[in-house]
Parts: structure tokens; sequence; C-alpha cells
């Protein structure tokens, strides 16, 4: 008797824990077989075997109440046995599944950083790009919205002409990106636009610097052309001051420094001016580098540096354009990193500290090298946004 009931527990126990996978595996993939059409043109055959476990497993779930003892219910013949042969079915619909997804992430490798569910949701409707915007954040940084050129009957049509980020700032593409096909391949084709409508912002803006005052050229630019193009100039200018140096001008360093005193007192001064939101944003950003570049001359002064090999100015993050290829470059001591073009909108900048100098060194050494590496240290003291 009392073996009798062990193995009818035992039975119980096994019935329930592949039910409760049964019925785990079956709901999540349910909405996806059943419930998207483009799903079922690439899994044909997946979503012929799930069809069968579909009507066998609401057969059982009909069937269960009429049986209300646990017991008895769990204990009938072949129950077991069905819903193990289920299970095996519903894991090979979900290898399936898997395989397709890791074959769409290969295609477009930002999906890696999407949600399983989120991805589903847009390869299901990816040939509608107004119901893809919503995940755009998701595969960009700064990415939340585009715009897009009207038909003849004045609906949205599939050609972007325009990005808009979080902020509510808005780049113009440099020509219509046609956002029709494999979400995937538009997707890319995206990336491919974001980069070219900041690269053809970059040339164009760059030599425009010195030819109006630099409030007034700010505000034509984007955000984010204007913090790099200031970077950029800042380090063609300090690197003139060290020739100036060879050439006898002892205080070419010093003239920078006030420089950059000057440049800030002007952004103070527009500061406390009447701005728009983005407006303030952006030179609030830019305040914040200019007073990191006023640090960076005031430390060349202290330790008098005259030459521009010397590891105090090597070991800063250093902006400009690659002799051979005309490409934006990141130098780091010995480190060169390409600038990617991604676009970041105008998220703002945590003050650049010296403990902040020496992550960038330790990070892109650390590129350079193929290796990685993780900051540490309290909650709020911005180790994200220095990665970033």
């Amino acid at each position: 008797m009392t073996a009798d009931w062990q193995k009818k527990l035992g039975t119980v126990d096994n019935v329930l824990n592949v039910w409760q996978d049964v019925s785990k595996k079956w709901s999540m993939l349910e909405s996806v077989f059943v419930g998207s059409a483009d799903i079922r043109v690439q899994l044909p055959e997946d979503s012929k075997r799930f069809d069968g476990i579909n009507a066998d497993f609401q057969a059982i779930m009909r069937d269960a109440p009429d049986v209300l003892n646990c017991v008895e219910a769990c204990n009938m013949d072949g129950r077991l046995e069905r819903l193990e042969v289920m299970l095996g079915l519903l894991e090979q619909c979900e290898k399936a599944l898997q395989d397709y997804l890791e074959t769409k992430r290969i295609a477009f490798p930002r999906f890696y950083f999407v949600a399983p569910a989120d991805l589903l949701d847009i390869l299901s409707k990816g040939t509608n790009p107004q119901l893809i915007l919503r995940h755009l954040s998701k595969c960009f940084d700064n990415v939340h919205n585009m715009s897009f050129l009207e038909d003849e009957k004045g609906n949205p049509s599939k050609n972007a002409i325009s990005m808009w980020s979080g902020e509510n700032e808005n780049v113009a593409f440099k020509e219509p990106c046609i956002c029709d096909g494999p979400v995937e391949t538009w997707l890319g084709a995206v990336v491919d636009s974001m980069r070219e409508a900041l690269f053809v912002e970059f040339e164009a803006s760059a030599p425009k610097y010195d030819e109006m005052p630099r409030v007034k050229w700010m505000f034509e630019q984007s955000a984010q052309n204007t913090i790099t193009v200031s970077r950029m100039i800042f380090t063609q200018e300090i690197n003139e001051a060290f020739d100036q140096l060879e050439e006898g001008n002892d205080n070419a360093v010093k003239d920078m420094w006030q420089k950059q005193v000057d440049q800030l007192a002007g952004l103070i001064e527009v500061v406390n001016g009447k701005l728009e939101k983005l407006d303030r944003k952006k030179v609030l950003t830019l305040c914040t580098i200019d007073v990191h570049a006023r640090d960076v001359c005031q430390k060349l002064l202290d330790e008098r540096v005259d030459v521009g090999s010397a590891f105090q100015w090597q070991s800063q993050l250093r902006y400009g354009v690659h002799e051979k290829t005309g490409k934006l470059m990141i130098y780091v001591c010995d480190a060169e990193i390409p600038y990617m073009y991604e676009y970041i909108g105008s998220p703002g900048c945590l003050v650049i500290t010296p403990l902040t100098d020496r992550c960038y060194i330790t990070l892109t050494q650390a590129q350079r090298l193929v290796l990685g590496g993780a900051p540490a240290g309290p909650a709020g003291t911005g180790k994200t946004e220095t990665v970033k």
C-alpha cells in the first residue's frame, strides 16, 4: 500500500513538473507561431509542428476540469508520456526560433542588445517602419524617432529624412533612407545614414569655426558636432602652441590658457541669458568641456611642459583628423581609435576630473590591446557615463 502511494505521488510530482514546463513554453511560443505571420513564413515546418502541439495541449487543458482529483488526473494512462513528447517538440520549436533569431542578430548585431520578446515584435512588424520606431532606442544610443516623407495621400512613406534624439534634437540625413525590405537590412541602412549625416555635418562645420563668433557658430550645429569640433580645435591649438614654444614664443601655452578662460566667460554670459532648453543643455555641456580644457592648459603651465610629445599632453583625450583617410580619430598615448559617428544627441556631460582622465587612458589602452575594462566604485559616481 505504501509503495503504491509512493509510486502514485512520484508520478504526480513528475507530471506536474513536466506540465508546468510545457505550459511555460507553450505560452511563450503561442504568441510567436500563432500570432506572427512572418514567423510562420520563415519557419513553416516548425509552425506546423507547433500547430499539432497547440491542438494537443488545448485538448489536455479542456479535459483537465473533468477529473478534479489531482492524483487521478496525473496518473491517467499515457499522460506523463504525452506531456513529455509535447515538451520535446516544444524544445525543438524553441531551438528553431532561437536559431532564426541568431541569424537576424548576425545580420544586424545591434539586435544582441534587444530582448527576445522585443526582437520578435520587431521582426513581425519589420515591413512597417512606423511600428518599429518605438524600438529604435533599443538599437541606437539616442535615436528615438525618425521623420518620413509623405506619399501622395499624405501618409508617411518608407523614406526617412531625419532622426530625432530623446532631447528632441533633429538631424537631417544627407539623402532619404529607404526603410523597405527585411528589417535587419533597412536598419543597417539607418546606421549608415546616421553616420553619414554626422560626418557631412562635421565636414561642413569644422571650416566655419573660425569664420564666425563661436557662440553664433555653435547654435547652428547639433550638440554632438559642437562638442566634437570644439575638442578637435582645442587639440590643434595646443599642438600649435607647442610649435610656437619651439620657435621662441614662451607665452604660447599661457595665451592658450587665457583664451580658454575668455571662451568660458563668454559661455557663462550666454547661459545667463534666455535660451531654449536644448540650447541651454548644449551650452552647459560645452562649458564642462571648456573647464576641462582650461584645467589641461593650467596643468601644462604648472608642470612647465614645453613639447607636444610629453606624457602630460599625450595622455589627454585628443581629437584629430587622420592625414590619409580624412576621418576623425581619437588619440590617447599610443592608442588610435576611429570616431564612429554614433549619434548621441545632447545627453549632457559629467565634470571631467583627473580620475576621469586616468579612466580614459586605462580603457583606451585596454581597447588597443583587445582587452576589457570594468570601472568599479560607489553608485552614482559616473562609471557608466565615463565609459560611454
